[in-house]
């Protein structure tokens, strides 16, 4: 019979009720019963309820002593086979969880199963739904909010005393769920409280998660300083970027419809109102820094990110979870024509120093902390922010104020300016010049805003590891500006392997294609492909026709032209044309009655444009 557990005194945050008894389930497994995170599931829950069968999982081949009730085992899959396997599941796992999933889903069967998912990060859910499409499984969604600490080899610790979890149903609306799902994420909550954690469900999974991964966020300059909370919050410097961190996840989180959940442990509640404009005019100055310092020291119980406390331990970047932690706010910012600049700095730091030191790998653990000091990279963070930023914000506003530029057909301006209201926008350019892009981005910004902007670049001008000065500019002029950068690797360019180079070429072109179903986004290509020695136009790259005929029905083409020679800052003028914005999808449905080369037709209407002498390969024939 189901364990009755006493209804719980706590009154959660947007709690989900279905009509049953507070029970919980008759048998339970870990999977990961080793790790930190595994291991502490099973001693809580073994010790709540001592006559629960419990499966403790872990690919480990020595056995671990737990209570009695609880049975060891190595293979997953024998234990989902069994009669008597367990009614739910936690993947006590780190990311990435792939292989587990599919072991679940090859050996589940018909029989119901819940799987807790606890996972830092926020692809878990949409993996496991992919995964298990079609089968008899009831997901739940978990968020450990305690704070951690690490052990002296390095591995996690939570603070016993302040266990907290959030659970939720893993549907986008909640009116989705069953009863039989209600009940079951009842029962987990029940499984929980009865083990000593404070438990709170929620109806929004995205927006739990989301606001797990920003909390875990605060601080995380940790990661790359080594320093406390107070550490970090009492240094003016570093505070800035924090709390300037912690406004800008808020503000991609409300782009995308996320909703910050205002939990109230460790006075998290309290994080939106340091990006309420009265508060934001002080929060950098004492007695408010002050306030904000304890605040968010004693949240974290004043411990470095996990992250960083691994580090600090000896751990490589690739050994820990910040990709996990940064990448989704990065993402997402793109998404929505946004940027997290601080998420990039801490990624692109963390990615490049083991790079840089070529005997990192090689050097004993106690070693790698040394080699990255605490000054030497809180220095990296603070000019990768600040000094890089600054002079690709100056760089970028100069070049826009001294190249010099006539426009044309400024009409067809205000027809792009409307088009935007209702769909997207494929700005095609010819290339001659490294400046011309600059002439063609004053023309862009007389109907759209750079956080509306998309541009395809080449990988050898964008590259950091290629070219750190060119590199390190375009990423501060897209992080300064709001745009976004999408690398494209050439033909010609051998710096990657055919592989490294597709996977590059095809992140970019699907991340475009999400970005023109969005309306008011605009996008700038290149159909030549590279820059024109010859003053003319060059042939079309054959790969735009596929790129054209992906586009949805609301996406437009918008030609833009220029004609000048070399382009010098204040001494030449450029006369850029702007062409009659067309119908994407109703060009290729033309070139397709005519039986014509669609990349041909784009770029004889580009050409069209163009004095006689700059049309290149689309010249007129001489008869």
């Amino acid at each position: 019979m189901p364990k009755e557990i006493p209804p719980s005194v706590r009154i959660p945050h947007r709690r989900i009720e279905a009509e049953v008894p507070a029970s919980t389930f008759e048998s339970f497994g870990v999977v990961g019963a080793k790790g930190q995170t595994g291991r502490l599931y099973t001693e809580k829950i073994s010790s709540a309820f001592s006559d629960m069968p419990i499966a403790a999982i872990d690919l480990s081949e020595k056995a671990i002593e737990f209570d009695k009730n609880v049975t060891f085992s190595t293979d997953l899959a024998l234990v989902l086979q069994q009669e008597n396997r367990p009614d739910a599941l936690i993947l006590a796992t780190t990311n990435p969880t792939d292989k587990l999933l599919d072991v679940i889903k090859n050996n589940v069967g018909d029989r119901p199963l819940t799987l807790i998912l606890p996972q830092n990060g926020v692809d878990v859910v949409g993996k496991a739904q992919q995964a298990l499409a079609g089968k008899n499984v009831t997901l739940i969604r978990a968020s450990m909010f305690s704070p951690v600490d690490t052990n002296p080899d390095g591995s996690i610790k939570y603070n016993k005393d302040k266990l907290r979890i959030g659970l939720s149903l893993t549907y986008d609306n909640p009116d989705q769920a069953s009863d039989k799902d209600k009940a079951e994420l009842q029962k987990a909550k029940a499984l929980f409280e009865r083990s000593g954690f404070d438990a709170k469900t929620f109806e929004d999974y995205k927006a739990m998660e989301w606001t797990k991964l920003l909390l875990n966020s605060i601080g995380s300059t940790s990661e790359v300083t080594g320093l406390t909370p107070e550490e970090t919050f009492s240094d003016p410097k570093l505070r800035k970027i924090e709390l300037q961190a912690i406004a800008d996840r808020l503000r991609i989180m409300r782009a995308a419809g996320i909703k910050y959940e205002k939990i109230h442990w460790g006075g998290a509640h309290m994080l939106p109102l340091l990006d309420k404009p009265v508060i934001k005019q002080f929060r950098n100055h004492w007695p408010l820094a002050g306030f904000i310092t304890d605040l968010i020291a004693s949240g974290r119980e004043n411990k470095p990110s996990a992250s960083g406390q691994r580090i600090l331990k000896g751990a490589m970047p690739d050994e820990t979870e910040i990709p996990y932690y940064h990448q989704p706010f990065i993402d997402l910012a793109k998404e929505h024509g946004l940027s997290s600049p601080v998420d990039e700095a801490i990624v692109g730091i963390m990615d490049r120093y083991p790079k840089k030191i070529d005997l990192m790998h090689m050097a004993p653990k106690d070693k790698r902390a040394i080699l990255l000091s605490n000054a030497r990279r809180k220095k990296s963070l603070i000019e990768k922010l600040a000094g890089t930023d600054l002079v690709a914000s100056i760089s970028r506003d100069l070049l826009l104020k001294t190249v010099r530029t006539d426009i044309r057909n400024t009409q067809h301006l205000k027809e792009a300016k409307e088009i935007l209201k209702k769909g997207s926008l494929i700005v095609l350019t010819d290339h001659v010049d490294t400046l011309d892009s600059i002439a063609f981005a004053k023309a862009i910004r007389e109907f759209a805003d750079y956080n509306q902007m998309s541009v395809f670049i080449a990988d050898k001008h964008f590259n950091e590891e290629r070219v750190p000065l060119e590199g390190a500019l375009m990423h501060g002029w897209s992080r300064t500006a709001g745009f976004d950068f999408m690398p494209m690797v050439q033909v010609d360019d051998k710096f990657h392997s055919e592989t490294e180079a597709a996977s590059i070429n095809l992140g970019s072109l699907r991340k475009a294609l999400r970005k023109l179903k969005q309306t008011g986004q605009v996008l700038g290509l290149v159909p030549e492909g590279t820059r024109s020695d010859t003053g003319g136009l060059l042939k079309g790259e054959d790969g735009i026709e596929l790129f054209l005929r992906s586009a949805g029905e609301n996406v437009w083409v918008l030609p833009i032209v220029a004609v000048h020679g070399k382009i010098r800052p204040l001494k030449t003028r450029t006369t850029v044309i702007v062409g009659k914005p067309y119908n994407c999808r109703e060009m290729v449905q033309k070139s397709k009655a005519a039986g014509t080369s669609l990349v041909n037709d784009v770029m004889l209407d580009m050409a069209s444009y163009l004095p006689e002498e700059n049309r290149g390969y689309y010249r007129t024939p001489q008869a």
